[in-house]
């Protein structure tokens, strides 16, 4: 493979894992009706909290494993 072609797969690579990290975290932290939380038009608030409160500590080892392999792999690309 030429060169050239190296440089745009490493930045495909770079947005690739950059927003994917970015969507891992959003997802962690956007707030989710609470369980048992009901509502009659829509949830107020005050029936929200955030998604990473939910998680089982098996659910969040895994997210934060897997974010640190892709973290991990941005890492080596940014140094190619």
């Amino acid at each position: 493979m030429p060169p050239s072609q190296w440089v745009w797969r490493a930045r495909g690579n770079i947005a690739y894992y950059s927003t994917d990290l970015i969507f891992s975290g959003r997802a962690l932290l956007r707030k989710v009706p609470r369980k048992g939380a009901w509502r009659l038009y829509r949830h107020l608030e005050a029936d929200k909290e955030r998604k990473i409160m939910q998680l089982s500590g098996a659910g969040l080892s895994f997210e934060f494993f897997t974010s640190g392999l892709t973290w991990r792999q941005l890492v080596e690309e940014v140094r190619k």
